[in-house]
């Protein structure tokens, strides 16, 4: 699907989510052409180019950096399979879904519930980048959004 064509099928954020997640997946496989700012084994230069035309390259780029930080945790809920996100910033942590997207940042709450964009924001993109890349950290809690101690 052109880039054009595919931010045309998009319509709201569920849908960016759902192709944020398809780009995504397609990251465990080979690439002919490898990106020069991410994991060449990882990440095409079409992966990226799609998502800078869903996302802008400034959110991308953002997202990135919050990989590179090595602030994202995966979290698995002991017992019941549940997984969540969290993201670790100087002042606070975010809290994001694994299968919907919402996050707890300002961004999230501000600039797409209540103006109603039709974005994600860096936190969401970053979680989902991270996960296919395996480039967070993994842990699990004996409780949802239960907060975890990193040792």
């Amino acid at each position: 699907m052109g880039n054009i064509a595919l931010k045309n099928a998009v319509t709201g954020p569920k849908q960016y989510f759902e192709m944020l997640k398809v780009i995504c997946s397609e990251t465990s496989k080979s690439s002919s052409k490898p990106s020069k700012r991410t994991d060449p084994r990882s990440v095409s230069e079409d992966q990226i180019s799609a998502l800078y035309h869903l996302f802008g390259e400034s959110q991308v780029i953002n997202a990135l950096e919050i990989i590179e930080e090595q602030v994202i945790i995966h979290i698995t809920v002991a017992g019941s399979g549940r997984t969540y996100f969290q993201v670790r910033r100087p002042r606070t942590t975010y809290v994001l879904y694994s299968n919907v997207p919402f996050c707890t940042c300002p961004s999230f709450r501000f600039k797409i519930l209540k103006k109603e964009r039709k974005i994600l924001c860096k936190h969401v993109i970053a979680c989902q980048m991270a996960l296919a890349l395996r480039k967070c950290q993994f842990s699990t809690a004996s409780n949802y959004m239960s907060t975890i101690e990193m040792h």
